[in-house]
């Protein structure tokens, strides 16, 4: 029909009208809360009126409940885990590592999400977070070998402490060479941290010395240790057989007076004592040499104690009477035991001796220093103290939320306040249709940053945050608003817009648009494609690339998406005919009938032709398709244009046109002129810049010299005293317009001219 268009439409319970639709077809915006059927009870434009029918039913769904189950920690090293827990059943998990359903722990911990689409573009989704430990680093030292009939002894040698030995003859980290048999056994040492098994694995050879009727035996003497990279004394003895047995290390240091003798000292290296210990083993000789008896070997360790240290004292400064379960703690430090103090009505209830104690506070408990001590075999370090004052009053309200403020389904943003004095946890209550923490409810933490997920019901809302000590809570929250919004339109498309016929890879691009995460090119030009591809294109980066085949003109458009929608469109019109010709150069006067007369264009870019118009009564004497001309006027006196114009395969560009004038000169002599035995010449001619103009008068004489244009207007006068004979002059014609213009010199009853062309 024609426009306007009228309407009459119903809900089911009420009639409304919609008049004044220009636009065909007229989109009706319907939000029911409950499914509701729309019927079209009659319709008009402007010259016609009619009834119809016609129903559309709005089916509204109500979201499911979604929930997605605690993840059991696992091992980065466990392999694919099949991801399971979220209800209710039919949705897609998402997160780093997921694929199809699966979860690899080798990308560490991840936040996972469980989407249910319960109808067309509806979306609810709960997260949890999936620990991954990694698994230890395992070490085993390599065993000396013993005889068969050796006493049981504890292994030793594997890193990091803590774990078990097995194989054979292992019993309780204690290898029996006789269970074991003779011949080379494999040990190996397992240590499980945080639910996660490492291990490692080397041998040991069991020696038959059955044979051997007084087997020599080795004694290193027990482990020691060292304040620092003092020498340690060392205590050995041999006997059965043997006759001598010499010190070894694992290490760099040396033995003084040598390594044979038993009481020597060991001098640690430098790298000794960064390592943090030394292994030493005393070796007896083989007393029978190839014979049945072999050499005893034992071992000890030096521990390399440094002296003892406390770092910074973690825990709360503040503290609330009345309360149990504070605590307090230092970095662990192996063999060194902590002495700690409280302040006065505080009392340790766990902890003392270790790095971490747990301290409750009574009514009367005052503001005081909680102080640690560390000590170990090496003495006693410097104490380090802790301020700690009873809290009486609640947290203030919260710094300002930093994040950003637009929040798109599917997102999943960071928001972070400073940390907030007096406050022990926060209360951050996310957004409605959001969750922090894969919680849609108020969560409480210690941290000062949230992340929150945005789901398919967020429309907007804002996320709030509270401080909380043993006191109480804020008293008034911090809100920051989030808003569901589209990005912006994109700014102008830069690239090249004309001469495009049959090029490819032409770079097109815009600037960053604000809160859009992707964006989406198309063209409407037949076969022409954008980064290689027909149909609309959507891409991050900020440009593309373009190839085009034949065609005259069309439009590249583009336009800004997030998760909340898409902006409105830019465009950009391109042609494949080249661009318009910049100027015409040549005169814009002539006289009737001259010949020859050039006119030229600078080339455009893409152009392979070039056409010319030339004013009625005048003809293109050469150069019709290039950038040059020359033209012959008629002999009628005519006010017309040339124009040029730019070709290629695509066509051709509009018009450029200069206006130009041919009027009736003075028929003058080309070179020089007499009258009176006076005779002037001119040149160059045509000329460009200054024109030497040369007088030979026959007698000192007194001329009006003129210059002007086709038209008469005077542009230059001066009156010339000459003298008898040669005179010269120069005039410079920069800057006056191309064409043909009229040299004079006038006596009292005499005239002389010449006709100049200026280009």
């Amino acid at each position: 029909g024609t426009a306007p268009y009228s309407f009459t439409y119903s809900n089911g319970t009420t009639n409304a009208s919609v008049s004044g639709i220009n636009i065909n077809p007229y989109v009706l915006q319907a939000n029911p809360t409950a499914t509701t059927t729309y019927s079209l009870i009659s319709m008009s434009d402007a010259t016609c009126a009619g009834t119809l029918s016609g129903t559309a039913t709005v089916n509204v769904i109500t979201a499911p409940n979604v929930t997605l189950a605690a993840f059991t920690p696992t091992c980065s090293s466990a392999g694919i885990q099949t991801l399971t827990g979220g209800s209710p059943a039919g949705g897609v998990y998402s997160g780093n590592g997921v694929s199809n359903g699966t979860f690899n722990p080798a990308n560490g911990t991840s936040l996972i999400t469980y989407t249910v689409t319960y109808g067309t573009g509806c979306q609810k989704s709960a997260s949890q977070t999936w620990t991954v430990n990694s698994s230890p680093v395992v070490t085993l030292g390599a065993f000396a070998p013993v005889c068969s009939n050796a006493s049981p002894f504890l292994l030793s040698g594997g890193t990091p402490g803590g774990g078990t030995y097995s194989g054979v003859g292992v019993s309780a980290n204690t290898f029996n060479p006789s269970v074991a048999g003779v011949g080379t056994k494999t040990i190996t040492y397992t240590v499980n941290s945080g639910g996660c098994t490492g291990s490692a694995t080397n041998t040991i050879t069991v020696n038959n010395c059955t044979g051997c009727p007084n087997p020599p035996t080795a004694e290193a003497g027990v482990n020691k240790n060292s304040c620092g990279s003092a020498a340690v004394l060392l205590s050995g003895s041999f006997g059965g057989a043997a006759t001598m047995a010499t010190w070894t290390t694992t290490g760099t240091g040396t033995f003084t007076p040598n390594a044979t003798t038993l009481a020597a000292s060991y001098n640690p290296s430098t790298a000794d004592v960064n390592a943090g210990s030394v292994k030493l083993y005393l070796t007896t000789n083989d007393p029978d040499g190839a014979g049945v008896c072999v050499a005893a070997k034992d071992s000890m360790i030096i521990t390399f104690l440094p002296a003892p240290s406390a770092g910074p004292i973690s825990g709360f400064t503040f503290f609330c009477r009345n309360t149990t379960g504070n605590i307090y703690n230092v970095p662990a430090q192996a063999g060194v035991t902590f002495n700690w103090t409280v302040p006065s009505g505080a009392t340790i209830t766990a902890g003392q001796g270790t790095n971490s104690i747990t301290v409750s506070f009574n009514n009367s408990a005052a503001s005081g220093n909680v102080c640690v001590t560390p000590s170990n075999a090496c003495g006693s370090g410097t104490q380090v103290c802790k301020a700690l004052t009873v809290r009486t009053t609640v947290p203030g309200t919260p710094g300002t939320i930093t994040g950003s403020t637009v929040g798109c389904p599917g997102e999943s943003k960071v928001y972070s306040i400073a940390n907030l004095t007096g406050a022990n946890q926060y209360l951050w209550t996310p957004p409605i249709g959001a969750t922090i923490n894969g919680s849609s409810t108020a969560v409480t933490t210690t941290s000062t940053s949230v992340t929150v997920v945005f789901g398919a019901g967020f429309l907007g809302d804002t996320l709030r945050v509270k401080g909380i000590n043993c006191i109480g809570m804020s008293a008034t929250e911090r809100k920051l608003r989030i808003n569901k919004t589209n990005p912006g339109t994109p700014g102008t498309i830069t690239g090249q817009n004309a001469g495009l016929c049959n090029l490819s890879n032409i770079a097109y691009s815009i600037v960053a648009v604000n809160n859009a995460t992707s964006y989406t090119w198309r063209t409407n030009i037949a076969g022409a494609t954008i980064n290689g591809s027909s149909t609309p294109v959507t891409t991050t980066s900020l440009s593309v690339t373009a190839n085009f085949g034949t065609f005259t003109t069309g439009i590249i458009y583009v336009k800004a998406n997030n998760g909340c929608g898409s902006s409105a469109e830019r465009s950009l019109t391109v042609a494949g005919r080249p661009g318009v010709p910049v100027a015409i150069t040549g005169p814009a006067t002539v006289c009737t009938s001259q010949q020859g007369v050039g006119y030229s264009i600078a080339q455009v870019a893409f152009a392979t032709s070039y056409g010319w118009t030339v004013p009625t009564g005048a003809t293109l004497a050469s150069g019709g398709t290039t950038t040059n001309i020359t033209v012959n006027f008629g002999a009628a006196a005519v006010t017309g244009t040339v124009r040029a114009r730019s070709t290629n395969a695509c066509g051709s560009s509009s018009y450029l046109s200069k206006t130009v004038t041919s009027a009736t000169c003075p028929r003058l002599n080309d070179g020089t002129a007499e009258i009176e035995n006076a005779i002037m010449e001119a040149y160059p001619n045509p000329v460009h810049g200054m024109l030497t103009v040369v007088l030979i008068s026959p007698e000192n004489s007194r001329y009006e010299m003129n210059f002007t244009d086709i038209t008469g207007r005077v542009q230059y006068s001066e009156v010339v005293n000459a003298i008898s004979g040669n005179n010269s002059l120069q005039l410079i014609t920069t800057g006056m317009a191309s064409g043909t213009y009229i040299l004079s010199f006038k006596s009292d009853n005499s005239v002389i001219q010449q006709r100049i062309v200026v280009e």
